[in-house]
């Protein structure tokens, strides 16, 4: 799954800045799209299972599957996140690391049970939802989330803490 899904996100992020150097927050959560939806090209419900094991990875606290995924994947992940933090320049490092957390956590939630929530949609609501539904709905959602001015300030005076997080070789 990994691989698939970072060999297409190196393809999105290579569109999006070849189209030009300044980026919206929506515009950098968009190159995750076709990637995702691409696994389920993979393998039935790919999308689903991946997200469950990135939950599970990070949920868990298995440090070391976190250090791998780093270490292997490190360089597509700094550019989707110097892409992130570029298109939040009035936030520190500090707050963009802890709202890509928040997102994460939202995102995962959403995809990896997107059956039970259009279940409870059908049901509940009368709303016919799939992936591409709610991903046209979650895009605003999260990029208000990042955007908004909370202020999650870092408490250690250290100077480092306002730096663009780095993978550790």
């Amino acid at each position: 799954f990994l691989a698939l899904f970072i060999e297409n996100l190196n393809r999105q992020l290579d569109k999006l800045e070849n189209k030009s150097t300044t980026h919206s927050v929506e515009e950098v959560l968009e190159t995750m799209v076709e990637p995702l939806f691409s696994l389920d090209q993979y393998q039935q419900n790919g999308t689903s299972k991946f997200m469950q094991l990135i939950g599970r990875a990070y949920s868990e606290s298995q440090g070391h599957i976190r250090r791998f995924l780093m270490e292997k994947y490190a360089l597509p992940m700094e550019r989707f996140y110097r892409l992130i933090y570029a298109s939040l320049p009035d936030h520190s490092s500090y707050e963009v690391f802890l709202k890509l957390h928040f997102t994460l956590g939202a995102v995962i939630f959403t995809f990896a049970g997107n059956q039970a929530l259009t279940a409870i949609a059908d049901a509940d609501f009368n709303e016919k939802l799939d992936a591409k539904v709610l991903t046209q709905k979650l895009i605003p959602y999260l990029s208000n989330g990042l955007r908004a001015n909370t202020k999650l300030e870092s408490q250690n005076q250290n100077p480092s803490a306002d730096t663009l997080p780095r993978s550790k070789k």
